[in-house]
């Protein structure tokens, strides 16, 4: 199933990056002039949580110094800390098999003295590695461990994590209401704890799942939530994908293209003030694409060509492949049908490539069509269909992923 919206979150560092420079010279000075193992171990320590998101490189050799002096003091508190931390460094390097191994070295540890709450974020994080590698079982495995700890507790900021992170795996497996079911109590944590931006994160995901089990009115109702909050934080990025995810509801529950044409336009405004290039060519070729709904060829070809040119510089195959297919749509309809066919050839070349089959088999409904206006009736047949039975195989997919 295409997804509606790529969920990223993130935590932001530039506010604080001056302030956090400052302190890491002061900690460094403070470095170089001691010599006592166990207040370098400590000076180690605030080091790495200065550095974890400015600047990774230097955080793996402070990992290494922590593990090496722990061991020449015998300090297994700040033994664990050190494989805590290295095992960190993998999963931002998305290194499974060596977050793994670091993570179980300092569980090991925290389990000596029986120490839950590491124990469950380091289960939590171990999880949240098999996430990114799109290994979905051995995720829910993990952050179910995390849960187990962490229900009890009723640490509901871990909590946060370990629901948000199943409802994402469920969501990846094509489980929608199960997905949902995770978010909800996500959503709940979040709101034990009053954070607003786990709040936002959580209306924002919610609104997407029902909008793929096409639940239209709870859609709308948690989109807008989140886009409230959003503003609210000044969160220009989240509120731009609350805009395309907004564009997206109306193209998909009443086919207000005009409605979803204004939702891509604040997003593309929002996404124009960053560096988030690949986002404004999305907000951009989904305008374009309304525009060829409405029959408004100019227009559509004047954001689908900025679509395709953003495109381009952050090399976004999938985006390219797509604007290639729309741009060659417009040729057809134009009957230019020597461009036409230029462009769909590209995009069949690119598509077939991608994972996004539903890419693929719309560029070859385009090359049928074309091939169809051309009189060129058996090579239009059978393009035609082998996009059906490209749309056949995912549909059976997806019905065998909710069984």
């Amino acid at each position: 199933m295409k997804k509606t919206l790529f969920l990223f979150i993130y935590f932001a560092s530039t506010l604080f990056m001056c302030g956090q420079q400052a302190k890491i010279d002061s900690l460094n000075t403070l470095l170089k002039n001691t010599n006592e193992l166990d207040k370098r171990l400590d000076l180690f320590e605030a080091l790495t949580k200065e550095l974890f998101y400015i600047d990774i490189e230097a955080y793996l050799p402070l990992t290494d110094s922590i593990i090496k002096n722990a061991k020449k003091v015998n300090n297994t508190k700040k033994l664990a800390l050190g494989y805590n931390a290295k095992g960190r460094y993998y999963f931002r390097q998305t290194n499974v098999k060596e977050a793994k191994k670091y993570y179980l070295m300092a569980i090991s540890l925290y389990k000596t003295w029986n120490d839950s709450i590491k124990i469950a974020s380091i289960y939590s994080n171990i999880g949240g590695v098999y996430l990114n590698a799109s290994e979905i079982d051995s995720a829910k495995h993990y952050l179910n461990k995390a849960l187990e700890i962490n229900e009890p507790l009723k640490d509901y900021t871990n909590l946060f994590f370990d629901y948000y992170n199943l409802g994402v795996a469920e969501s990846i497996n094509n489980q929608s209401e199960r997905a949902s079911h995770y978010i909800i109590k996500a959503l709940h944590s979040a709101e034990k704890i009053n954070n607003k931006r786990y709040i936002a994160h959580s209306t924002g995901l919610l609104g997407v799942l029902y909008m793929e089990q096409q639940v239209y009115d709870k859609a709308k109702l948690y989109l807008e939530k989140a886009l409230v909050v959003l503003k609210e934080l000044e969160d220009n990025i989240g509120m731009g994908n609350q805009y395309i995810n907004l564009g997206k509801l109306y193209n998909e529950s009443t086919q207000d293209y005009n409605k979803a044409i204004t939702y891509y336009k604040e997003a593309a405004k929002l996404f124009g003030n960053s560096e988030h290039t690949m986002l404004l060519s999305v907000a951009l070729g989904n305008t374009g694409r309304n525009y060829i709904k409405l029959n408004q060829l100019d227009s559509a070809k004047h954001y689908i060509q900025n679509a395709l040119k953003l495109s381009r510089e952050v090399k976004n195959k999938p985006e390219i492949g797509r604007s290639l297919t729309n741009l060659a749509e417009i040729a057809l309809k134009e009957n230019r049908l020597s461009k036409a066919n230029r462009l769909i050839n590209e995009a069949l070349r690119i598509t077939d490539n991608n994972d996004y089959l539903e890419d693929y088999a719309e560029a070859l409904h385009i090359k049928a069509n074309i091939n169809k206006t051309q009189q060129n009736y058996k090579e239009a047949y059978l393009t035609l269909v082998k996009a059906q039975a490209i749309t056949d195989s995912i549909n059976s997919v997806e019905k065998l992923e909710k069984i």
